[in-house]
């Protein structure tokens, strides 16, 4: 079995259309493509939660959100766990 653990995988206001558009290719390429698709199980970080609404807790810093129709770049690129080990969740 071939595990492929990859580090953080980031929807942001400069990527959200890429995110949304569902083609792995255009989202991370030709080559790391090739690299997913061998991998019989692939585990990234999220490191922002998906969601619509924000509603911000008052901190220092910015609060990180993406919209949940990103989530077609995670199906796209196959992943089939996400992590939620990270400051901004």
């Amino acid at each position: 079995m071939q595990i492929l653990i990859g580090a953080d995988l980031v929807p942001t206001a400069s990527n959200f259309d890429l995110f949304r558009a569902g083609d792995a290719k255009l989202l991370v390429g030709d080559k790391l493509v090739d690299i997913l698709n061998k991998a019989d199980l692939r585990i990234f970080n999220l490191e922002v939660p998906l969601c619509d609404t924000a509603s911000p807790i008052e901190k220092c810093g910015p609060a990180l959100i993406a919209p949940t129709d990103t989530v077609a770049g995670y199906k796209a690129i196959g992943a089939n766990m996400l992590t939620l080990a990270n400051n901004h969740i």
